[in-house]
């Protein structure tokens, strides 16, 4: 064989082993399927009509942070970075605090003065991967 045939098929190799790892750091929490966005969304100077989408949460298992992505099918319309939050109560008496869920939720909320809706999720107790997370992620949206 050529030697830049088999130069080429190595460095096909070596790439397709760091994207494998890449793409092995992000451990997914939970996907909501058809969630309903009641509005124009504006990410990176692009906008995401308001309609159903399915909402998945992963964990970049390295960097430590959490992100949402906006899904169309299988395409990803935008990718957010979330802040995590912290509930009320902590350690034993977060297993009887009626606030926290069982299972997952997703609640979305508006705030007209930065004009950004906030989607707030919950991994709630029950979860096998991550539980008793509590996340924030905002995006612009755009008046009609």
């Amino acid at each position: 064989m050529p030697r830049k045939t088999i130069f080429f098929f190595m460095m096909i190799f070596i790439l397709s082993l760091f994207i494998g790892q890449a793409e092995a750091q992000l451990k997914t929490i939970y996907k909501f399927k058809g969630v309903m966005v009641p509005l124009k969304m504006e990410h990176d100077n692009s906008v995401i009509k308001k309609g159903r989408y399915d909402i998945e949460f992963l964990k970049n298992q390295a960097a430590g942070s959490y992100i949402m992505r906006i899904l169309s099918g299988r395409k990803k319309l935008c990718t957010l970075v979330g802040e995590e939050l912290t509930y009320d109560s902590h350690s034993g008496r977060q297993l009887t605090d009626p606030s926290i869920p069982d299972d997952p939720r997703l609640r979305m909320r508006k705030n007209a003065d930065a004009q950004q809706i906030h989607f707030l999720f919950e991994s709630g107790r029950k979860s096998p991967v991550y539980p008793y997370v509590y996340l924030r992620f905002k995006i612009g949206y755009l008046e009609e």
